[in-house]
């Protein structure tokens, strides 16, 4: 498609300028962190976002953007899943930036991986704190979405029938959830609790919302899917031979 190639393009010349820049000046705050942005959301290359993040935290910590930059390093961290400095950099965003909801949510992510100890008290009450932290508008939203991380929690902690019920009481709607997000969030948790049908039929209709992403899906696949990557209707979904 000639749109999509003149974008492709236009990216490329200006990862190919930003990384000049890092190269003359390597305490070029900004260019890293467009640079690790960049990597992370457009090219889906977590290494080098990861890399170029901590090179922007590195140069100057108290940077104007330094929250994006830690949960960037986060979230990099959690995708790569090396959990020990995702936990580090989680608490640090929670010590520096209490009321970023993004820093009570990385810690409710983390109780659903093996980084930690699955805390269902405390995976209510993070979750209410992301909510509580989070623009009035996008509330609703968020509350479903962190009500969705919890059910993760409790699969990790061996309630899976709880699980399941925070699950279907986490359902949104075209006016909450407009781009069927909502599905991709619960697929992964469907996953956890090995419930493969139920996964793959919310993952399709998430791609089916959002079929720009099959190629994201295709370069790298998520740890989240490991358990199903080898199923053919899984390939047949992200369009992998």
């Amino acid at each position: 498609m000639p749109d999509s190639a003149a974008a492709d393009k236009l990216l490329t010349a200006a990862q190919t300028d930003l990384e000049a820049a890092t190269r003359i000046n390597p305490r070029q705050v900004g260019a890293w962190n467009t640079l690790s942005y960049l990597y992370y959301y457009q090219r889906r290359d977590l290494v080098e976002a990861n890399r170029a993040a901590q090179s922007a935290y590195q140069a100057d910590a108290y940077l104007a953007s330094a929250d994006a930059i830690l949960y960037r390093l986060f979230v990099t961290s959690y995708d790569l899943e090396l959990f020990e400095p995702a936990t580090d950099w989680c608490d640090k965003g929670r010590r520096r930036f209490p009321n970023n909801p993004q820093f009570a949510q990385c810690q409710l992510m983390l109780m659903s991986t093996k980084a930690t100890d699955p805390d269902v008290d405390r995976a209510w009450r993070l979750a209410g704190d992301a909510v509580r932290l989070s623009p009035e508008r996008g509330r609703p939203f968020a509350q479903l979405v962190e009500q969705i991380w919890v059910a993760g929690v409790l699969a990790r902690a061996g309630l899976p029938d709880s699980a399941r019920h925070v699950l279907e009481r986490s359902k949104g709607n075209a006016d909450i959830d407009p781009q069927k997000e909502l599905f991709g969030y619960e697929a992964v948790m469907r996953v956890m609790l090995g419930d493969k049908d139920a996964a793959l039929r919310l993952l399709g209709e998430y791609l089916v919302a959002n079929p720009k992403h099959r190629e994201g899906f295709r370069k790298s696949v998520h740890w989240w899917w490991r358990p199903i990557q080898d199923d053919p209707r899984f390939k047949a979904l992200i369009g992998a031979r």
